[in-house]
């Protein structure tokens, strides 16, 4: 298992690094809805620190405010059915913000377990 561990850590890292690279805020979770990176735009899009978003809840990010009962719905059944080839996308509201999620799940392999990678653009008008 400290293998696998490894090898999730190295993922982690990669994605954080492809992430960093982006203007468009980005997270990388686990099946369980943990936070396992948020890139430096998401970070400042939402204003929290690394230590405030990774190994946290996705629920309780900023204060509670993704806690969604349509958002969970939502990364729960991309979980229980991961389809890489397929992109979900949905609106939801983070506080006064109306923001737009997309994205894809990458189903486990031996080296990780399922992941949900998520961009989010604020469309709030």
């Amino acid at each position: 298992m400290p293998a696998a561990k490894s090898h999730l850590r190295d993922f982690v890292e990669d994605a954080r690094n492809i992430g960093d690279a982006s203007r468009d805020p980005m997270l990388v979770l686990s099946a369980d809805l943990d936070v396992l990176c948020a890139n430096r735009a998401f970070r400042e899009a939402f204003k929290v620190a690394t230590d405030e978003t990774e190994g946290k809840p996705l629920a309780l990010l900023s204060g509670g405010m993704w806690n969604s009962p349509e958002l969970v719905t939502l990364l729960t059944d991309a979980v229980a059915k991961p389809d890489p080839s397929e992109v979900f996308s949905a609106r939801c509201e983070i506080g006064k913000r109306v923001i737009s999620l997309t994205g894809r799940t990458l189903p486990p392999s031996v080296s990780r377990p399922t992941l949900l990678i998520l961009s989010a653009e604020d469309i709030t008008a």
